[in-house]
């Protein structure tokens, strides 16, 4: 995995994306559940990336990602559509559109769609690069998820969010 330090210095340009442009990938072990890369680390010196994740409404769980921490980045989500469900470092919380949710590195979290409509969040990552975890977990069976994740210093550390 290239770390932020790793990564070589391009020259940097402004970023230009029409919405259309960016590729929706379904996740293949959450159903209902989409994700597009918008900005990638190596795109900003490893700086930060920028993902969507949209979440169709469920009848049963899982709701969203297993309660999780990031031991390397930051992660900063903001609210585009529907309602969020949240739970960092031990207090929960709905999350609506326009709201924004910091999660410092080395924090508990995971969040979930209870709702009945679909929930559209962006995340932004610091520093950039998670883009490849993402891309790393699509297509593989949970119980193989919990290596990748510790490849990415991602520490699954509970079940995720239920009704």
């Amino acid at each position: 995995m290239t770390t932020h330090r790793d990564q070589p210095v391009i020259d940097l340009h402004g970023i230009f994306q029409q919405n259309e442009e960016s590729e929706w990938i379904d996740l293949i072990h959450t159903p209902g559940e989409r994700y597009r890369i918008r900005v990638k680390g190596e795109e900003t010196n490893g700086t930060y990336s920028l993902i969507e994740v949209i979440m169709d409404p469920k009848n049963e769980p899982p709701y969203g990602p297993m309660l999780h921490i990031h031991q390397r980045t930051d992660e900063i989500f903001r609210i585009l559509e529907g309602k969020a469900r949240f739970h960092v470092n031990g207090a929960e919380f709905n999350a609506e559109v326009g709201d924004i949710v910091n999660i410092p590195k080395g924090t508990p979290h995971a969040f979930a769609n209870f709702g009945a409509s679909r929930l559209h969040v962006q995340i932004m990552f610091t520093p950039g690069g998670e883009e490849a975890f993402w891309q790393s977990i699509n297509g593989l069976p949970l119980d193989q998820m919990e290596e990748i994740c510790k490849t990415f210093h991602v520490l699954i550390v509970g079940p995720p969010l239920h009704k």
